[in-house]
């Protein structure tokens, strides 16, 4: 018998949206003028059947997480494919 109270995820949707940003934004050798935000979907179901949803949303900060000489763009891929 399930508990009630048992929550599983249902679904998981994971979008990455453009933004330009308001001004160039310099970090280290690097300007940048737009970034990519992540932006999921998680769908719950308790043990009564009841579902819930909720959104959460970041950008993802390639320059800070990721400091190097490499490309952007390949470190930002590399980011949103993991």
């Amino acid at each position: 018998m399930r508990n009630p109270h048992d929550v599983q995820i249902a679904d998981v949707a994971c979008f990455f949206l453009p933004v330009l940003t308001r001004m160039p934004l310099k970090f280290g050798n690097q300007v940048l003028t737009h970034v990519s935000c992540a932006r999921a979907c998680v769908r719950l179901k308790d043990g009564n059947g009841r579902v819930a949803q909720g959104w959460g949303e970041t950008p993802l900060s390639v320059a800070w997480t990721w400091p190097s000489q490499a490309d952007y763009t390949m470190r930002g891929d590399k980011m949103k494919s993991f």
